[in-house]
């Protein structure tokens, strides 16, 4: 492996996403996928280069100058969403400016694998698409343009072939993957300390849900391929020692879409992971992903994995709404989204959900019933993590939803734009655009308040103890101010919202007093 500057059979970038680097409040974590790929192919015996320029905040100008540099007989990109592939068409372009070509030039990732048709449609530039998991196709790519070979055989890649798109055969993935290398560190480990980053882990590929606004089950369940394959506890034991040993690491986050798997099988690994990290005296603290029914019933595995350092659970309750669960095909119900929750507070783990307050088929009925679900949770557990104010359903390539949206003529927007919708309930569509038209006016009233009373308690803590309740409050009143007046006119929607402005600032300003002077927030 090369990461200096130095000549390269393969450069592997991870492109920056400004969308997601503006709207995503979690730590930054290194690009697992280009470590993965990187330590193969090296292992293999191909010279390789690794860019995480999403990490490092590089420009495509940046990026083109280092290709220019190294020539790379292989250049491929991580294109994980719509605005990551825009980026690599600035960054081709900059290649363009400098007479810059390379022998092949291949997409892979999340976005470019349901994408792949549309993409080789419309940028010809674009050599290869490698689909789903890319350690073997990318292999044996390197190797045939390398040795002059034709590379157009391998399975589990599209190309175009005299202007027609060729997608040959799914490539079936191994089930034991523990013969893949721990991915590639080094080259932007430093970077990930200068901002601040968590080192991550992925225990297992593939998960064994089917939620309709997901393109995992797309993704996993090519030919002969099983959905969840788990790494054994031992592998996992040995990568977060070196993490601990060798990066210094004292906390941990494992990115898998489901890391206590299902069923018994599942829990059986999870906890022998555990034991792992306990007989090996392990002092680290490590956060998972995990579904709400597997959680419901894993209690004494999640008590063994607190002992051992976990500390905290991503949980994917999404609705408190039974047929939006059914639409979001979660599997489960508002009951058992209840019992894991209890389970994760009685075990004592910091617990943040997912949620989607809005989907295109909700009623005002179904949003009361989602607020009356957020604000029992906040009950059963004051410190619960929710996601930033109401968040809505966001539409992607490759997932179920997004055709029944399609039929059901709901969807607007295309595969090069954002996905958009309108609801089917047109009431629904007043409460979103009052709470989107207030939300732009939060920050003026929050701000101020926040300044003048000088509080010194940490975002989090504001968040859980007071702006939650707070924004509960807020689409109360929209939703209240619907169900009575409903269809109304610009002039009257002015009129509720500065009516909501001054009611809403002069209930903030209450209860920051009460927060700065007994400690408890109180709306």
């Amino acid at each position: 492996m090369t990461s200096n500057g130095q000549s390269a059979d393969v450069l592997l970038v991870m492109p920056s996403d400004p969308v997601s680097l503006a709207y995503d409040l979690s730590p930054p974590l290194q690009a697992l996928g280009i470590g993965y790929l990187g330590a193969y192919l090296h292992a293999n015996g191909c010279h390789v280069t690794l860019l995480d320029a999403h990490l490092e905040g590089l420009s495509p100008e940046a990026i083109a100058a280092v290709v220019e540099r190294i020539r790379p007989a292989v250049l491929g990109f991580s294109v994980q969403s719509r605005t990551a592939l825009v980026e690599v068409w600035h960054i081709l372009k900059s290649m363009e400016a400098r007479e810059l070509r390379v022998e092949h030039l291949t997409l892979g990732g999340h976005f470019a694998t349901v994408s792949d048709q549309a993409i080789l449609e419309r940028l010809p530039e674009i050599d290869s698409i490698v689909r789903g998991e890319g350690e073997e196709a990318l292999l044996e790519i390197a190797k045939a343009v390398i040795r002059g070979k034709d590379w157009r055989t391998v399975e589990g890649i599209s190309y175009t072939h005299n202007g027609h798109v060729i997608g040959n055969p799914s490539r079936k993935a191994p089930t034991e993957i523990d013969r893949y290398p721990f991915p590639f560190r080094e080259y932007s480990f430093q970077s990930l300390k200068r901002v601040r980053g968590i080192l991550s882990i992925v225990s297992s590929r593939g998960c064994w849900g089917a939620c309709s606004f997901c393109a995992s089950k797309q993704l996993q369940a090519e030919r002969g391929r099983p959905i969840w394959r788990p790494r054994s506890p031992k592998a996992v034991a040995d990568e977060v020692q070196l993490l601990v040993e060798k990066y210094n690491a004292d906390f941990i986050q494992f990115v898998d879409d489901c890391f206590l798997g299902t069923g018994h099988r599942g829990s059986e690994r999870a906890a022998a992971i555990a034991k792992e990290i306990l007989a090996r005296d392990l002092k680290v603290r490590f956060s998972i992903e995990a579904r709400s029914d597997t959680v419901a019933r894993s209690s004494e595995t999640l008590a063994l994995l607190k002992e051992s350092g976990l500390a905290a659970v991503t949980l994917g309750v999404e609705s408190g709404v039974d047929r939006t669960l059914r639409t979001f095909n979660k599997q489960t119900s508002v009951g058992t989204n209840m019992r894991a929750i209890k389970v994760l507070k009685n075990v004592g783990l910091r617990t943040t959900i997912g949620f989607i307050f809005f989907d295109p088929y909700c009623t005002p009925d179904e949003l009361y019933e989602n607020l009356q679900f957020l604000q029992h949770i906040k009950e059963i557990d004051p410190d619960i993590g929710l996601p930033p104010c109401f968040t809505e359903l966001l539409i992607f390539e490759g997932t179920p939803i997004k055709e029944q949206l399609e039929a059901d003529g709901l969807l607007r927007g295309d595969w090069q734009h954002d996905y958009t919708y309108v609801f089917a309930d047109k009431r629904a569509t007043l409460v979103y655009d009052l709470w989107k038209r207030f939300e732009t006016i939060r920050p003026n009233i929050l701000n101020p308040l926040v300044d003048t009373f000088g509080l010194r308690i940490p975002l989090f803590d504001l968040k859980s103890r007071l702006l939650d309740a707070w924004d509960f409050d807020t689409m109360n009143s929209i939703l209240s101010f619907v169900e009575t007046y409903g269809a109304v006119s610009e002039v009257d929607l002015d009129t509720f919202l500065s009516e909501l402005f001054i009611r809403q600032e002069e209930k903030l300003r209450y209860a920051l007093v009460v927060l700065l002077y007994s400690g408890r927030g109180v709306l």
